[in-house]
């Protein structure tokens, strides 16, 4: 059931079955997580921190898409489920793969979100102009496949309430890149290794 891409922070394994930790990239989640959650930063200064410092975006260029930090937030790939959770939640040819031993599991869900892109073209003084625009939308929950992502977790527990989507200020933004208040990466993620 592999993707085109994994979610920021992984990759796929050899075979392409399961995802194993981006260290680089699962440095910049546990960042957002601890910044939002932990810190009270908005998730608007995050992102303004993140290209303020150069943090590469999950899908390239340059500056982070505004409404990433709190996709990211509320995505199951990096929250904690425990074994009873994810048993309930996946097919029953998965179920007996899971290790129950396990302690934690991310839950990416497969069929979720169908991604339709259609070329547009534009009149303008010089031509006709061509581009593409992409359209994201969640299908229904009932047809979602839950796929178990074993390791660690990213989201701690005491986190998750304060990083939940709150409103975003300019001004404390602002404040941040003015005084370059802004915390530096952590360092566990660098020796993160998916159990």
């Amino acid at each position: 059931m592999a993707g085109s891409h994994p979610p920021y922070g992984f990759q796929y394994n050899d075979a392409r079955e399961n995802y194993v930790v981006d260290p680089e990239k699962m440095t910049a989640i546990e960042r957002i997580f601890r910044m939002v959650g932990a810190e009270g930063h908005t998730m608007n200064a995050t992102r303004l921190a993140f290209n303020c410092e150069g943090v590469r975006p999950p899908f390239g260029g340059r500056f982070w898409p505004p409404k990433y930090i709190r996709e990211a937030i509320k995505d199951d790939v990096y929250r904690f489920h425990t074994y009873e959770e994810v048993a309930v939640l996946v097919s029953e040819e998965m179920a007996p793969r899971l290790d129950p031993e396990k302690k934690r599991y991310g839950v990416w869900w497969f069929n979720r979100r169908p991604y339709v892109t259609n070329q547009v073209s534009v009149s303008g003084p010089e031509g006709r102009n061509y581009r593409r625009t992409t359209k994201v939308f969640d299908k229904p929950r009932s047809g979602w496949i839950a796929v178990p992502v074993p390791g660690r977790e990213y989201r701690a527990r005491t986190w998750t309430p304060r990083a939940r989507p709150s409103r975003i200020t300019g001004a404390r933004a602002k404040a941040g890149i003015a005084t370059g208040n802004f915390p530096a990466a952590s360092s566990t993620a660098a020796s993160a290794v998916v159990e």
